[in-house]
């Protein structure tokens, strides 16, 4: 008997595996950013939860850029280090760091949208909330020195 539940949970297991790895194999194949005319644009989900896990909320981030401006790669990585600081600076409490889970979509409404909108002079940053908008705008010489 021992034997037969040692086996099944072994199965369990191996199947949940099995379907974790086929979920990452799709995440990793892809395309974080896609191309729209002459633009790069990126559209991301994620749930994130305060570390004393009293709240979580939906972010959607969106991101455009003109291809003539940057690279793909640069696009990735700025979309990518603002989302993070961003995020973590709008969420950190006492009790820690938010956790920030990627979701494949939406799940109704977003609780805020952070939109990123980069150009020749340098990037704005669009936050839109429930209480309303706050905009920045970064040069490329404040944002990478």
């Amino acid at each position: 008997m021992k034997f037969k539940l040692l086996f099944l949970a072994y199965f369990l297991f191996s199947l949940s595996s099995l379907y974790a790895q086929k979920d990452y194999n799709r995440l990793l194949k892809s395309d974080v950013v896609t191309i729209a005319g002459a633009n790069y644009t990126s559209d991301e989900a994620y749930l994130v939860t305060l570390a004393d896990q009293s709240v979580s909320l939906q972010v959607q981030i969106t991101g455009n850029a003109p291809m003539a401006i940057i690279s793909r790669d640069n696009f990735v990585s700025l979309v990518t280090s603002i989302t993070s600081m961003t995020l973590i600076g709008a969420f950190s409490i006492e009790a820690g760091l938010p956790v920030i889970e990627t979701l494949e979509g939406l799940i109704g409404d977003p609780n805020m949208i952070l939109n990123l909108i980069f150009a020749k002079s340098g990037v704005q940053i669009q936050i839109t909330t429930a209480e309303g908008s706050e905009t920045e705008t970064i040069t490329w010489e404040q944002l990478l020195n």
